[in-house]
């Protein structure tokens, strides 16, 4: 797995989780100052990768403390599978990427599916809020 996330996530630490959604294999996350981030995953060479499932675990909704990738998902990867696309199922694995805040976490579960050498790339897009929406809530 490779990404930038540090220098990508950082504009979103501190704001406000408002809500998310899972629509043809990505993410969006919006937060309540108008801003969003769309997240997605590329399978690398000979691989395919996908997020199937998002999770919202406590009180996610609060500010951003933290984005972590990579972390262990315990799902039945056949069960993923059936659910994430129609694949081989040659050599799975999960991972999650966690959307963090003081007292809960949007949990993007991911899915890839390869020959065993191969795994995803995570992209996050930020869209900044339009001016008009910020100047409307001063």
């Amino acid at each position: 797995m490779k990404h930038y996330l540090l220098q990508t996530i950082r504009p979103l630490i501190g704001k406000t989780i408002s809500r998310a959604l899972l629509k043809d294999g990505s993410v969006t996350i919006w937060f309540d100052d108008g801003t969003s981030v769309f997240c997605s995953v590329e399978g690398d060479c000979c691989s395919l990768s996908t997020y199937y499932g998002i999770d919202f675990r406590g009180d996610w909704r609060g500010p951003l403390v933290d984005v972590a990738e990579g972390i262990e998902n315990t799902d039945d990867p056949r069960a993923a599978c059936r659910q994430a696309f129609d694949c081989d199922g040659d050599s799975l694995s999960l991972w999650n990427v966690e959307f963090r805040t003081e007292t809960g976490a949007i949990v993007l579960k991911h899915i890839n599916d390869s020959n065993g050498y191969y795994d995803g790339s995570t992209s996050y897009r930020i869209q900044e809020a339009p001016l008009s929406s910020v100047l409307s809530n001063n």
